[in-house]
């Protein structure tokens, strides 16, 4: 049934309720009296319609009720008999015992497709150990991110050169194990979660079908070459050593890439890189995302539709003195309205992934809440926050819990141990630091005096320093 269009909530019933609590939640705080008709014109656009789908979609998925659609709320019934075996995964009835696989598995139809699919997109062709089964499902074929960064290692001849040298590109394998990067990695491994900032804001002022399309190829492009990028300028083929050759098909001596990408998709990457690499590598993403949006950083063969209007007022106040806490004097200010919060943790290669990638989420969220706190600043750019964990049991709750307890002292005022996140500006000289300190040959003793010294507050740690 039609709504009448007489209830319709137009401009008039606007002008009178705009101050209410329930409306302003609708269509945004009104600061002025001549704001009131531009906040109706961006409400009363395509994006009110995106927003009513938007929400009617994550009702049904959370389980509510929707008239004459089907529900979601019930989980699934696997059932199986009682003398058959299960799946080891999904608990689900077990149709082929895999032999050829590490652990030997057990796996129903749904994980022999899934085992499957992930084998091909890494290898290129249909497993050996799925074909024996003779089923007759079949997979189609299947685009890996590490075939499409080759592709564009190979469009971008620099790039190519970059992060090739006088290897083979068709002689470097994916990496099949979290156990083949630790062992290119020094035993150590980082998971790197981005998200983008400030699109909610951006996407609610769209007005046309034609913008939203137009924005969703703009943020896709960038995402995704702001990550090819990246682990073109700081990685290189490494070489294996030190595997077990009888349960890899890797040999010691063969050549692999890097980085794992696990997924890029709208504004969201989950990398696992090289622990060594990962700071720069992060650093470098947030740097991309935003050339890449504003026309800075072109790409060939694609183009930025909408690269004037992602660039930021130079009307709006910035106040770089309370955004930086590193040579604010030589930043940058921000020029792009979306941009990049990552998390990075740089841990053991054998931390089982549920628990790192719960850690990881945990820093990508603090990276975008600092994001949210200084944008009152006027600073719109990327933030990254990092943790290295060198033992499994070193954070037994959460990281903010784990920053209070263990790297918060109260000594008159409150001495915090650690300065993350950071903004992009800050990782720069942090990174830059390091390396000198690398190159000088600085020593590690000196170092851990400088910590010690730092929980006695910063007059004696600065008397400490500059002597």
């Amino acid at each position: 049934m039609r709504d009448n269009i007489e209830d319709t909530f137009w401009l008039d019933k606007y002008q009178k309720d705009y101050k209410n609590p329930i409306v302003e939640g609708c269509f945004g705080k009104v600061e002025s009296d001549s704001q009131v008709i531009e906040n109706f014109r961006y409400r009363k656009s395509f994006n009110e319609l995106t927003t009513k789908l938007a929400i009617l979609f994550n009702q049904r998925r959370s389980g509510n009720n929707i008239p004459n659609r089907p529900s979601r709320r019930y989980p699934p019934m696997l059932e199986t008999h009682p003398y058959l075996r299960r799946d080891e995964v999904e608990k689900r009835s077990a149709i082929a015992h895999i032999t050829q696989l590490t652990g030997q598995p057990y796996l129903s139809e749904a994980s022999l497709r899934k085992r499957c699919i992930g084998d091909r997109a890494k290898k290129g062709n249909i497993p050996s150990w799925y074909q024996d089964l003779r089923l007759d499902w079949q997979p189609g074929i299947i685009e890996s991110w590490t075939n499409k960064f080759e592709l564009f290692l190979k469009q971008n001849p620099d790039k190519h050169q970059k992060y090739c040298g006088d290897y083979n590109l068709e002689d470097i394998e994916t990496s099949p194990s979290l156990t083949h990067l630790g062992k290119v990695s020094n035993g150590f491994v980082a998971y790197i979660y981005a998200d983008g900032n400030n699109m909610g804001g951006y996407i609610q002022k769209i007005r046309t079908p034609q913008e939203y399309q137009n924005f969703s190829a703009d943020v896709d492009n960038a995402t995704k070459y702001s990550v090819f990028h990246a682990l073109a300028n700081h990685l290189h083929p490494r070489k294996l050593q030190g595997i077990d050759e009888s349960t890899s098909r890797l040999r010691n001596g063969d050549f692999i890439h890097p980085f794992e990408i696990i997924t890029i998709g709208g504004d969201d990457i989950i990398l696992i890189v090289t622990a060594d690499k990962a700071l720069e590598i992060a650093k470098d993403i947030g740097e991309n995302f935003e050339n890449i949006l504003l026309g800075n950083l072109t790409i060939p063969g694609e183009e930025i539709k909408d690269k004037d209007s992602y660039k930021l007022s130079t009307e709006k106040p910035i106040d770089l003195q309370k955004i930086h806490r590193y040579q604010w004097q030589k930043a940058k200010p921000s020029q792009c309205k979306l941009s990049i919060s990552s998390g990075v943790l740089i841990t053991a290669y054998n931390t089982p992934i549920y628990y790192a990638e719960d850690l990881t989420n945990q820093l990508m969220k603090s990276a975008k809440e600092y994001a949210k706190k200084i944008k009152k600043y006027g600073y719109f750019g990327g933030t990254v926050d990092f943790l290295t964990m060198k033992s499994v049991t070193m954070v037994s709750s959460s990281i903010k819990d784990f920053r209070d307890h263990a790297l918060t002292k109260k000594q008159g005022a409150e001495i915090k141990l650690y300065a993350a996140p950071y903004t992009l500006h800050e990782l720069d000289g942090l990174i830059n630091s390091i390396k000198a300190l690398i190159a000088a040959d600085f020593p590690k003793s000196q170092l851990y005096q400088i910590r010690d010294f730092l929980a006695k507050g910063r007059r004696t740690t600065s008397l400490n320093y500059y002597y």
